[in-house]
């Protein structure tokens, strides 16, 4: 095994893996915002530029996070261009061992199955084999990005757009979630280890809705006292 080749392979995964934890944190306040959105239209009333910018922010740097994370090309900061990289040098690696991944369904999955690949040559063949799987989704989001949120095309009608490239909230969770098993796949022959998907209190979105919500109480009561 080349160790050199070794350690290299394993600071790309941590970067990568930071950027995971970024683009789940991400997706997880859009869940939320989505879920206040269609309970708390009201509250949405009090400040709607606040809520627009922040889905919005979101939105765009999920879809280009994601853009980077399926990016096949060796040396991008994502989890297809590593994997491009390790099988174009898959005879400096120990191909001998065998990796137990653990694979969630969800971001915010608390149970996990274990998934087993007799060596590392199994399992770069299997995650470009799902990765591919995903090409049409993948491919409409790299659209979005290059036609929408990184570029400005006048030449574009933008309903038309949208509507030529649909991606769904479960779509973009669905890519989530296979990058995260990717990145445990590879954290598991490199680092014996696994990462949680996600921050400790990725849900504190949360809390600032309740705080609006007390403010709003508060509000109307200062109103009906009057």
């Amino acid at each position: 095994m080349d160790v050199v080749f070794y350690n290299e392979c394993k600071e790309r995964l941590t970067r990568i893996s930071e950027s995971m934890l970024l683009s789940n944190q991400a997706f997880c306040v859009i869940k939320q915002l989505l879920d206040f959105k269609d309970n708390q239209k009201d509250l949405i009333n009090i400040s709607p530029s606040f809520y627009t910018c922040v889905f919005d922010t979101c939105t765009s740097f999920l879809l280009i996070e994601i853009c980077k994370m399926f990016d096949s090309d060796q040396n991008s900061n994502g989890i297809y261009g590593l994997l491009n990289t390790i099988k174009g040098k898959i005879n400096l690696l120990d191909n001998n061992r065998e990796i137990q991944a653990n694979e969630i369904m969800t971001i915010n999955d608390d149970t996990a199955k274990t998934q087993k690949y007799e060596n590392i040559t199994q399992f770069v063949r299997q995650s470009k084999k799902r990765i591919n799987s995903h090409n049409a989704v993948i491919d409409s989001v790299k659209t979005l990005r290059n036609k929408y949120y990184a570029h400005s095309d006048n030449n574009v009608n933008f309903d038309d757009l949208f509507k030529d490239n649909p991606v769904s909230i479960s779509d973009i969770e669905s890519l989530l979630v296979l990058n995260v098993n990717l990145i445990n796949g590879l954290y598991a022959y490199f680092n014996d280890s696994t990462l949680f998907p996600t921050f400790i209190g990725c849900d504190d979105f949360k809390k600032t809705i309740r705080y609006i919500e007390k403010g709003a109480e508060a509000y109307r009561k200062e109103l009906d006292a009057k």
